[in-house]
């Protein structure tokens, strides 16, 4: 499904987020651009429920570091893209894996490395619940 910039649009407002302002600001000052953000960023995760910051702290962290590696803008931002991907190819992978094996891709990688299969014991159950197979 193709999204519009309307679309966006509603959730940047709901964001707070004017993306036209943002453009503006790093034409004038690349350096404020970059403090806006990283308060901005901070605030999000701030925001986020307590499960999700450590997270995402560490995927900022990420960010900034190959904010600094990158030699231009042009670079971070593909640098930046491809660490998506990475996570897109990361996530397709393991719900090819759930849908082709439901059950033993809740194994770990090392798990699946050494052929481990998740195995069951099938219980027998009487037809008369009051009974008990203990005592036969």
């Amino acid at each position: 499904m193709k999204k519009n910039r309307s679309d966006y649009a509603v959730n940047d407002a709901e964001l707070n987020f004017d993306f036209d302002e943002w453009v503006e600001l790093y034409r004038k000052s690349p350096q404020q651009f970059e403090q806006r953000r990283l308060q901005w960023s901070r605030k999000v995760i701030e925001d986020a429920p307590k499960s999700y910051q450590r997270r995402l702290s560490g995927i900022l962290f990420q960010i900034n570091m190959e904010k600094r590696r990158s030699r231009n803008p042009i670079q971070h931002c593909m640098r930046i893209s491809q660490m998506m991907w990475d996570k897109f190819d990361e996530l397709n992978s393991g719900l090819q894996n759930l849908c082709n094996d439901p059950v033993n891709s809740l194994l770990t990688p090392e798990q699946q490395q050494f052929g481990e299969k998740i195995q069951g014991q099938v219980l027998a159950f009487s037809d008369d619940p009051g009974t008990s197979k203990k005592g036969s």
